[in-house]
């Protein structure tokens, strides 16, 4: 480590213009490329240590129609397991998803319910907040509905 102070402009900013101690915001969305490149490194190595150890395996056995079969089917085992490996992540990252979803609904109802019992809130705001609470649970019905549709269509 450097014992060199972090580079400072006026104001007590870094060089790259953000306030020294503030973590800038954090981006929601995801990055769908780098996601799926990493689906596939992940299924990819998979995949290559299943027929790579098939391989091996097989080389230290004596000679026999094993040995024969297991060097002939590590490609094969190779791409199913890959195969394997991709889907079980997409179930996975899909659950996840969908708990954060929930969770994520649940706690923005509560903090509305809540707000909506405090009495030193005005009525204008009660009132947004209403609207706010029904937009939300207009979301939550319409994204239900929308997935018994995909169901029907599949």
């Amino acid at each position: 480590m450097s014992n060199k102070a972090p580079n400072r402009t006026a104001g007590g900013r870094a060089a790259g213009g953000r306030k020294l101690g503030v973590l800038p915001p954090i981006s929601i969305q995801k990055d769908t490329a780098l996601s799926q490149r990493r689906q596939k490194i992940g299924a990819a190595a998979a995949g290559a240590g299943t027929g790579t150890l098939m391989v091996v395996l097989a080389q230290n056995l004596p000679e026999s129609t094993l040995k024969s079969w297991l060097v002939l089917a590590a490609p094969t085992a190779s791409a199913a397991l890959a195969w394997i490996w991709t889907w079980i992540r997409e179930l996975v990252e899909i659950r996840v998803r969908e708990r954060e979803k929930r969770q994520l609904f649940s706690t923005v109802r509560k903090t509305i319910v809540d707000a909506l019992e405090d009495p030193l809130l005005s009525h204008e705001h009660k009132v947004s907040l209403r609207r706010q609470l029904e937009e939300l649970e207009m979301l939550r019905v319409s994204g239900l509905y929308k997935r018994i549709k995909l169901l029907e269509s599949a």
